[in-house]
Parts: C-alpha cells; sequence; structure tokens
C-alpha cells in the first residue's frame, strides 16, 4: 500500500477513504462483484436481446434461440456473455461443430512482489532524498 503512504502528507482524508475501501475489499474478496444476483428471466432477457444484435451484425440467425443452461451460481454477467458470444462465433464459423464451453472463475492475485525488475519502487534513504 505504498501509493497511500505518499499521499499522507498531501491528502489525508483521501488516504483514509482509500484504506478503508482497501479494507472492505480484502475482507471479501468476491462480494463486490456481484452486486445484484442474476435471476433466469432477467437472463433470459439479456440473451435475447444480445442475440439480436449478433444476428443484426454478422447476418446469422444460429440454432438455438433459447439460452443455454448453466449449472452452478455465483457466473457473473461478463462470463454468461462471453460464454454465449463464444459459442455463436464457433457455431457461426463451424455449422457442423456443437459448442461444449466450461467457465471457471479465477481469482487475481494482485499482492505486491518485492524483486520484479523494473516494477518495484526503491524506498531507499538515497532514492526519496533524490526525490524530495
Amino acid at each position: 500500500m505504498k501509493i497511500p503512504l505518499k499521499l499522507a502528507d498531501k491528502d489525508p482524508m483521501l488516504v483514509a477513504q482509500a484504506t478503508k475501501a482497501l479494507e472492505i475489499m480484502s475482507d471479501t474478496p468476491d462480494a463486490w462483484e456481484l452486486l445484484v444476483p442474476l435471476k433466469d428471466v432477467d437472463l433470459d432477457r439479456v440473451y435475447g436481446e444480445v442475440r439480436e444484435l449478433y444476428r443484426q451484425a454478422f447476418d446469422w440467425d444460429g440454432r438455438d434461440a433459447d439460452r443455454p443452461p448453466y449449472l452452478g451460481a455465483g457466473r457473473s454477467m461478463r462470463m454468461h456473455m462471453r460464454e454465449w458470444i463464444t459459442r455463436w462465433d464457433l457455431e457461426r464459423l463451424d455449422p457442423s461443430y456443437t459448442a461444449d464451453i466450461e467457465a471457471q472463475r479465477l481469482s487475481a492475485d494482485l499482492t505486491e512482489r518485492q524483486g520484479m525488475e523494473g516494477f518495484s519502487e526503491d524506498d531507499s534513504d538515497e532514492a526519496q532524498a533524490a526525490n524530495a
């Protein structure tokens, strides 16, 4: 958390807000991603609208007008959209192909790693004095 510490002298309120935001996100790493649970009715509506946009863009009707089923909860709208568009792309490019798409959630490790050449800041007293 080097950025808020460097701003401490300039804007203490900003540092307090950033620190609080980082604490909230670290306590619940995935809770903020799904603000509203997705309902089947909403997914069906969005599927139909996006499918129509895809149909118009590529002048392609596709095979299935119904949204493909999915197993498991916790999928974001982005995951659904990527699956649908990938499925349509594959089927449009090869009409004999039946897409079988598997999705899984990946989490990024955004912790700072010391020693990464060119990415770590120099915390030495000499570097701080040179920047002052």
